[in-house]
């Protein structure tokens, strides 16, 4: 995959691009293109059933439980399936006052966290997520019982028009303000 026809060439400093160009044909002009093969995609294979991954350490003093379901990602998905699964992340569970956190942690105290989250960056499939840890003397059981009602209430009463439009904007103030990070 590695030819002049399918390469980027960066250049960073203080220098322009009159400068930079002939240099760039000197060094790179003389290699010949060349065709450059498909790339091939490895695929999910269909789930047929459910994965339960446990993992146990004595070191552990404070377990921790999640659940990741495949999504669109950004690349795959339609009619904008990846923004309303970044609202739904925000409503389910974003910070102290999303669905899971307040159900979860402070009504029923079965967890001392509670989250979800999208990832839609992949090139193929994205992934939706739910995690937590449950309080002390609760099993994760018990809590894992708890999110799979939450998502259960989730489906059959959907969401209100207020839980989406904080949630939008929500999703519009965390651009903003990750244009402040010294990381942007």
């Amino acid at each position: 995959y590695y030819a002049p026809n399918n390469a980027i060439l960066i250049i960073a400093g203080d220098v322009t691009a009159d400068e930079v160009k002939p240099l760039a044909e000197e060094y790179y002009g003389p290699i010949p293109h060349r065709p450059v093969p498909p790339r091939v995609r490895v695929a999910e294979p269909n789930q047929l059933a459910a994965r339960r991954v446990v993992l146990k350490s004595s070191r552990v003093r404070h377990p921790s439980w999640s659940r990741t379901y495949l999504a669109p990602s950004y690349s795959t998905a339609s009619g904008g399936e990846a923004y309303a699964l970044q609202v739904l992340a925000k409503i389910l569970g974003s910070n102290d006052t999303s669905r899971l956190y307040r159900s979860l942690v402070i009504d029923q105290g079965v967890a001392t966290s509670a989250s979800a989250w999208y990832s839609a960056d992949g090139l193929d499939s994205g992934e939706f997520g739910i995690s937590g840890s449950p309080r002390s003397g609760i099993g994760i059981d018990v809590m894992e019982t708890a999110f799979s009602a939450q998502i259960k209430r989730l489906l059959s009463d959907g969401v209100n028009a207020d839980e989406v439009r904080s949630a939008k904007l929500s999703l519009k103030a965390d651009a903003i303000y990750v244009l402040d990070s010294l990381r942007a």
